[in-house]
């Protein structure tokens, strides 16, 4: 799709970089009206939340089903820190490939970085993110000293794999 004219943040290796290695896992979306605000733009909370079905969807191609990481083990694992970037604005009609990469484990912290790229020129760059997630225990609602093994081994066998 045409910039029509908008300014076009292109990949510069600076600050639009989220660490090194590709994408694991992509998903693309259209803006569509519904997901725009007065201006045409895409709303800035539809960011996060592509970023966080992407994520979703990710650890499913990995092998963990996050319904039953919270329903058989009692996890939810919820953000402790986001940061974004938005570079450039992504319009009505644009068509966004979205990618997450998972940083290996620490702890109990799990880094979750993202992209929302251009499908037709994917060295537009509209935003960049990285999430931290903690582990907390559904029904005591207390952090938990360490990521479920089945996540972890799930997350180790996709690096392996790569």
């Amino acid at each position: 799709r045409s910039s029509g004219g908008r300014g076009i943040h292109r990949y510069s290796g600076s600050d639009a970089e989220i660490s090194d290695g590709p994408m694991e896992y992509v998903i693309e979306k259209r803006v569509m009206p519904r997901d725009t605000d007065y201006s045409s733009a895409l709303w800035h909370g539809h960011y996060v939340a592509w970023l966080e079905e992407a994520r979703v969807l990710a650890l499913e191609h990995f092998g963990v089903d996050y319904s039953k990481l919270v329903s058989e083990h009692g996890i939810e694992l919820v953000v402790y820190e986001l940061k974004i970037n938005y570079h450039r604005a992504a319009f009505m009609g644009d068509t966004l490939s979205i990618g997450v990469r998972v940083e290996p484990t620490r702890g109990a912290r799990m880094f979750v970085h993202g992209q929302l790229r251009s499908k037709f020129d994917p060295d537009v760059i509209h935003a960049t993110s990285t999430v931290t997630l903690v582990p907390i225990n559904t029904h005591t609602k207390k952090p938990q000293r360490r990521l479920p093994t089945a996540l972890v081994e799930a997350l180790q066998n996709s690096q392996k794999n790569q």
